[in-house]
């Protein structure tokens, strides 16, 4: 149900730039998410094209889609970690195990989340 308010917050619509989901208590977070296969192991991110969010929720995901690894990352430790790619006008990030180390644990939290849904 787009843009109609869930269990605990808001799926934006196609037009909405800068975030995914509005929290019910307010944050703002952006949901960027990878499958990996033993052919491409590869953990770069679709681009980040703005910081119009609050925190980004980093998903990685088996080659079964079973979620292997999930973290919440501040919006601060993104732009930190993101590098600016001219060819496409935006910002490049690698899901490294050092990076989703920095954030919040949410690999229980999202793999439940994906088994009811």
């Amino acid at each position: 149900m787009v843009g109609a308010a869930r269990d605990r917050g808001t799926l934006a619509g196609k037009a909405q730039h800068g975030w995914d989901v509005r929290t019910a208590d307010g944050p703002a977070l952006q949901v960027k998410a990878r499958v990996l296969t033993a052919k491409n192991p590869s953990r770069q991110l679709s681009i980040f094209r703005s910081w119009e969010f609050d925190a980004a929720i980093v998903i990685l995901f088996a080659e079964t889609f079973q979620v292997q690894r999930a973290a919440r990352l501040a919006v601060a430790t993104i732009r930190d970690a993101a590098r600016w790619q001219e060819y496409v006008k935006g910002w490049r990030l690698l899901a490294t195990d050092e990076l989703l180390a920095q954030g919040e644990d949410w690999t229980a939290l999202v793999a439940r989340a994906a088994a009811t849904s």
